[in-house]
């Protein structure tokens, strides 16, 4: 039985969502939500980071439901300082996040007494994600989804400061998506902005979903924070 990895970060707003093709259910974070001030009805966007323990005990608790053995993996600061009295000791902010939710996860097993919960320990590990080195997309320009003209969006003044607006100068309709790009270059070939990002994937994944490309390029060694959750002997899952 494969062991899973969960790896913990801090995500924005998480919901549940449904692919209507296949009907996987998953969570999806959304990095930016819209919203109305109740005192002065004023309405504007703002970053949606919520707690790094509660956006993963749900999916720590569905992954321990169907294996045997859990693996909580917390990036750390890609940097060659440590403490050496202390390895585990935080360098960051967002360290000491990642350090104490596994503690509070680490402390939440403990107490339930039916599984093996291991010490905290730091470690090396495969980066979870690959990135495409063919193709990506442009972080400025997007695609008219209607009629598939790239253009980028216009830039209003309002009380709040400079806001986007989208509308397709082709054809007026309003929904977009992010510009596609076969075969990156410095530039996008479309507007000509430096700022594209290269397709990332799964680091299991042997090709690239968007341009079928393979990837033989293993993926980044990266320092981590590691816990380990077993299930005891007598509540092992049986392989068919």
């Amino acid at each position: 039985m494969k062991i899973p990895k969960i790896i913990l970060s801090r995500p924005k707003l998480v919901v549940d969502v449904k692919c209507p093709k296949c009907n996987s259910n998953y969570v999806a974070a959304l990095p930016i939500i819209e919203t109305t001030c109740k005192n002065c009805n004023t309405k504007f966007e703002t970053n949606a980071e919520i707690n790094i323990y509660f956006s993963a005990a749900k999916k720590l608790l569905q992954t321990i439901s169907n294996y045997n053995e859990v693996w909580l993996l917390g990036e750390r600061d890609n940097s060659d300082v440590f403490h050496t009295d202390d390895l585990l000791r935080p360098r960051s902010s967002f360290e000491d996040d990642i350090y104490h939710t596994m503690l509070h996860i680490k402390h939440n097993f403990e107490d339930q007494n039916c599984y093996e919960v291991s010490k905290i320990t730091s470690e090396f590990d495969d980066d979870y994600r690959k990135l495409c080195g063919i193709c990506g997309t442009c972080q400025d320009c997007v695609t008219c989804i209607k009629c598939d003209k790239k253009y980028l969006p216009a830039e209003v003044e309002t009380r709040q400061g400079k806001q986007k607006r989208y509308k397709c100068p082709e054809c007026g309709f309003r929904n977009y998506k992010k510009t596609f790009i076969n075969k990156l270059e410095d530039k996008c070939p479309y507007c000509g902005s430096n700022n594209i990002k290269k397709t990332s994937f799964h680091s299991d994944q042997k090709e690239c979903p968007k341009c079928h490309s393979k990837n033989d390029k293993p993926p980044r060694r990266v320092p981590v924070y590691k816990l380990v959750i077993k299930r005891q002997k007598r509540n092992v899952i049986r392989e068919e």
